[in-house]
Protein backbone atom coordinates (compact mmCIF):
# COMPACT_ATOMS: atom_id res chain seq x y z
CA UNK A 1 0.00 0.00 0.00
CA UNK A 2 1.30 3.60 -1.11
CA UNK A 3 1.38 6.32 1.53
CA UNK A 4 0.39 9.76 0.11
CA UNK A 5 1.71 12.87 1.31
CA UNK A 6 -0.21 16.78 0.27
CA UNK A 7 0.89 19.63 -1.08
CA UNK A 8 -0.83 22.99 -0.41
CA UNK A 9 0.29 25.21 -2.90
CA UNK A 10 -1.22 29.30 -3.35
CA UNK A 11 0.71 31.79 -5.64
CA UNK A 12 0.05 33.41 -9.27
CA UNK A 13 1.28 30.10 -11.41
CA UNK A 14 3.36 27.77 -10.28
CA UNK A 15 4.08 23.97 -12.51
CA UNK A 16 4.98 21.55 -10.54
CA UNK A 17 7.38 18.42 -11.40
CA UNK A 18 6.39 15.19 -11.74
CA UNK A 19 3.57 17.26 -13.83
CA UNK A 20 0.13 16.88 -12.72
CA UNK A 21 -0.78 20.01 -11.21
CA UNK A 22 -0.38 23.55 -12.60
CA UNK A 23 -1.59 26.34 -10.23
CA UNK A 24 -2.72 29.84 -11.68
CA UNK A 25 -3.90 31.36 -8.81
CA UNK A 26 -5.42 31.23 -5.31
CA UNK A 27 -4.29 27.87 -3.24
CA UNK A 28 -4.30 24.77 -5.04
CA UNK A 29 -3.44 21.27 -3.74
CA UNK A 30 -2.16 18.01 -4.80
CA UNK A 31 -1.21 14.44 -3.63
CA UNK A 32 2.18 13.26 -3.64
CA UNK A 33 3.78 9.67 -3.17
CA UNK A 34 5.49 9.19 0.57
CA UNK A 35 9.16 10.75 0.03
CA UNK A 36 8.97 11.45 -3.89
CA UNK A 37 11.06 14.27 -4.63
CA UNK A 38 9.30 16.89 -6.50
CA UNK A 39 10.35 20.60 -8.00
CA UNK A 40 8.18 23.53 -8.29
CA UNK A 41 8.64 25.87 -10.99
CA UNK A 42 7.17 29.63 -10.73
CA UNK A 43 6.37 31.30 -13.60
CA UNK A 44 5.12 34.78 -13.32
CA UNK A 45 2.46 36.55 -15.04
CA UNK A 46 3.09 39.37 -17.60
CA UNK A 47 3.82 42.21 -16.03
CA UNK A 48 4.92 40.31 -12.29
CA UNK A 49 8.46 39.26 -11.07
CA UNK A 50 8.55 36.38 -8.83
CA UNK A 51 10.08 37.99 -5.27
CA UNK A 52 10.44 34.09 -3.50
CA UNK A 53 9.23 31.33 -1.62
CA UNK A 54 7.78 30.63 1.95
CA UNK A 55 6.68 27.42 3.60
CA UNK A 56 8.37 24.41 3.14
CA UNK A 57 10.67 26.12 0.16
CA UNK A 58 12.65 29.33 2.06
CA UNK A 59 14.58 29.95 -1.48
CA UNK A 60 14.83 33.79 -2.55
CA UNK A 61 14.70 32.40 -6.11
CA UNK A 62 14.34 29.88 -8.61
CA UNK A 63 12.58 26.32 -8.46
CA UNK A 64 11.59 24.93 -5.19
CA UNK A 65 12.76 21.37 -4.48
CA UNK A 66 11.24 19.28 -1.59
CA UNK A 67 10.69 15.61 -0.33
CA UNK A 68 6.99 15.26 0.09
CA UNK A 69 8.71 13.17 3.73
CA UNK A 70 5.17 14.93 5.60
CA UNK A 71 2.12 16.97 4.58
CA UNK A 72 3.67 20.24 3.55
CA UNK A 73 3.09 24.04 2.09
CA UNK A 74 4.43 26.20 -0.14
CA UNK A 75 3.72 29.89 -1.25
CA UNK A 76 5.42 31.19 -4.29
CA UNK A 77 5.41 35.51 -3.85
CA UNK A 78 4.81 37.47 -7.16
CA UNK A 79 5.01 41.03 -6.93
CA UNK A 80 3.77 43.78 -9.93
CA UNK A 81 6.58 44.58 -11.99
CA UNK A 82 7.30 48.77 -11.72
CA UNK A 83 10.06 48.30 -14.59
CA UNK A 84 9.15 46.52 -18.30
CA UNK A 85 11.93 46.39 -20.56
CA UNK A 86 11.11 45.88 -24.35
CA UNK A 87 13.74 44.95 -26.98
CA UNK A 88 16.10 42.38 -27.49
CA UNK A 89 15.50 40.08 -24.44
CA UNK A 90 12.07 41.20 -22.77
CA UNK A 91 11.49 41.08 -19.65
CA UNK A 92 10.10 42.49 -15.84
CA UNK A 93 12.06 44.24 -13.27
CA UNK A 94 12.11 45.95 -9.91
CA UNK A 95 13.65 49.09 -10.80
CA UNK A 96 15.09 51.27 -13.47
CA UNK A 97 18.82 49.89 -12.94
CA UNK A 98 18.08 46.00 -13.27
CA UNK A 99 16.07 47.37 -16.63
CA UNK A 100 19.37 49.29 -18.10
CA UNK A 101 21.95 46.61 -16.70
CA UNK A 102 20.10 44.27 -19.36
CA UNK A 103 19.13 46.53 -21.80
CA UNK A 104 20.86 46.20 -25.38
CA UNK A 105 21.44 49.31 -27.49
CA UNK A 106 18.10 51.28 -28.60
CA UNK A 107 15.66 49.13 -26.27
CA UNK A 108 12.76 50.44 -24.47
CA UNK A 109 12.62 50.87 -20.60
CA UNK A 110 8.66 51.32 -19.38
CA UNK A 111 7.87 52.51 -16.13
CA UNK A 112 4.75 50.69 -15.24
CA UNK A 113 2.78 53.62 -13.39
CA UNK A 114 4.96 53.15 -10.45
CA UNK A 115 6.91 55.79 -8.36
CA UNK A 116 10.50 54.92 -8.51
CA UNK A 117 12.83 56.40 -5.65
CA UNK A 118 16.06 55.29 -6.87
CA UNK A 119 18.72 56.78 -8.79
CA UNK A 120 20.20 54.55 -11.42
CA UNK A 121 23.78 54.69 -12.79
CA UNK A 122 24.01 55.33 -16.93
CA UNK A 123 27.14 54.58 -17.22
CA UNK A 124 27.09 52.25 -20.36
CA UNK A 125 27.88 53.04 -23.75
CA UNK A 126 24.05 52.67 -25.33
CA UNK A 127 21.13 54.51 -26.47
CA UNK A 128 18.07 53.36 -24.57
CA UNK A 129 14.46 54.84 -24.38
CA UNK A 130 13.23 55.63 -20.77
CA UNK A 131 9.13 56.69 -20.79
CA UNK A 132 6.36 56.44 -18.12
CA UNK A 133 3.49 53.99 -18.90
CA UNK A 134 0.29 52.68 -17.87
Amino acid sequence: MMSYRHLNLKMHMVERIPGGIACASGTCSSPFYFDLPVILVASPAAGSIFAGWMGACTNGSGDCQSTMDFNKSATGIFNHAPVRLYGTVPGNYASLQGAYDAAAPDDLIQAQAAVLNESPLLDRPIAVTIKGGV
